[in-house]
């Protein structure tokens, strides 16, 4: 009986560590994919601010299940694990959803107005 008992408890330890170190790497991934998100909203700003400058720029990301937006010069970027935006220098009004993958943005500026193609 007391062969039982201790093999229960040692199922029960086992599969309570399994369940913590399975709790941990979700919470993991999804700081890092917050991580990675950040840097593409970034990655975006610089693109958007170069065709501010220049005329037009371009930047591919890797993107996960994501919203691109832009609306009176704040342009946002929202996904499952992080949200975030950043002011520009000029007026915008574009939203692409669903975006999954790696993704090209071309941006453009003309009369003080940003644009976005996305392939």
């Amino acid at each position: 009986m007391v062969e039982v008992l201790e093999y229960a408890l040692v199922i029960l330890a086992s599969t309570m560590l399994a369940g913590f170190a399975l709790a941990g790497a979700s919470t993991y991934s999804g700081a890092v994919r917050a991580m990675e998100d950040r840097a593409a909203l970034s990655g975006l700003s610089s693109a958007a601010m170069a065709a501010v400058e220049h005329g037009s720029a371009g930047v591919s990301l890797p993107l996960s299940n994501s919203t691109v937006g832009c609306s009176g010069g704040r342009l946002t970027l929202t996904s499952m694990y992080y949200s975030g935006s950043t002011l520009l220098p000029e007026g915008c009004g574009f939203r692409f959803s669903g975006l999954d993958g790696v993704k090209t943005f071309v941006f453009t500026s003309r009369g003080g107005e940003v644009g976005l193609e996305v392939g």
